[in-house]
């Protein structure tokens, strides 16, 4: 099995387990204003199931899906409302990354290659596509 098995698997039990215990938020935020009560018989097990769920709640963020020509794309993506200033910090800083490595393949005489990122979550893998920089 490949990494990318082990990952893909990994996604689908996560998202299996989200999908199957997603109620449960409903049951605990109804619990906690007083217009219903937990349903499961198991104490423990709906404990363990809440602190994932809390925990995979804090550390996620929305997709962001914003097309990026030039830092200034990035402010106004925040004065729009599109992201957070903390994430927009995010995409500048990754930005200038990777326009350092845009420009020190350009600096080698390289040809001109491309840069795919795939932001999702940050809780995910940023993936990236590139074309292998040779020195000359």
């Amino acid at each position: 099995m490949t990494d990318k098995d082990l990952r893909q698997s990994a996604q689908e039990i996560k998202q299996n387990f989200l999908e199957r215990a997603a109620p449960l938020v409903d049951e605990y935020i109804d619990a906690a204003l007083g217009l219903g009560e937990l349903s499961s018989n198991n104490a423990d097990a709906r404990t363990e199931v809440w602190q994932l769920l809390s925990h995979l709640m804090k550390q996620s963020s929305e997709k962001i899906d914003i097309h990026i020509e030039n830092a200034e794309d990035v402010i106004k993506a925040v004065t729009d409302g599109k992201c957070t200033m903390a994430e927009g910090k995010e995409l500048l800083s990754l930005y200038k990354q990777v326009k350092d490595i845009n420009t020190a393949g350009l600096l080698t005489g390289a040809q001109e290659g491309g840069l795919t990122i795939n932001i999702l979550s940050a809780n995910q893998p940023i993936e990236t596509d590139a074309e292998i920089i040779e020195h000359g």
